[in-house]
């Protein structure tokens, strides 16, 4: 896949991450720590990033769609150790398998989680499957799907005493939304 204007490419986000600081929220004591795995991997398209559908056994975020991770362990010494370590209980990411390219932004949501998103590529994600009671399946998602404005619907919605926006991003029969979905909009945006 050549670049050009409107494309994105796997060596386009490794130069935009590396040049780039991400906010850092502070943490405080009403949020868990925790950390998101966007693994990326060249595919048909363009570049495609792993996404599990979580299953019905989980507490929180029954169904959805999300990006491998989870709360951080006290043996997870920063949010780099707890992506690798989160991606490989739930999806089998062995950790020689990827390279981290970069950080973005820090996100603290509704549902109480501080979360750090890291960013890394991968060969391809043949033999990745869910190896967690926590996730039923994994597919991979093609980043070119959000350079159509189209496809991210924005809905105002009030948080906290302030409007904000929540996306909504539909494809093939699922539905990207949330915090994932604004991890992967802020991964598009800050590699353009």
């Amino acid at each position: 896949m050549t670049e050009s204007h409107g494309m994105i490419t796997l060596p386009r986000i490794a130069e935009r991450l590396a040049s780039r600081t991400p906010q850092r929220l502070p943490f405080t004591p009403t949020h868990v720590p925790a950390a998101v795995m966007v693994l990326l991997s060249e595919g048909i398209t363009g570049p495609e990033v792993l996404l599990t559908q979580r299953s019905d056994a989980v507490e929180k975020h029954k169904a959805e769609v999300s990006l491998p991770g989870g709360a951080k362990d006290p043996i997870d010494h920063d949010e780099y150790a707890t992506a690798a370590r989160e991606a490989e209980e739930e999806v089998g990411l062995p950790r020689g398998a990827f390279r981290v390219i970069g950080r973005l932004d820090d996100y603290k949501t509704i549902t109480g989680f501080h979360v750090s998103p890291v960013v890394a590529v991968a060969e391809n994600f043949d033999g990745l499957h869910p190896t967690s009671a926590e996730v039923a399946e994994v597919f991979a998602f093609p980043l070119s799907h959000l350079l159509t404005p189209e496809n991210v619907q924005r809905v105002p919605m009030n948080r906290a005493g302030h409007i904000e926006d929540v996306l909504f991003v539909p494809w093939r029969g699922r539905l990207v939304w949330g915090i994932t979905a604004r991890i992967l909009v802020n991964l598009v945006e800050a590699t353009q």
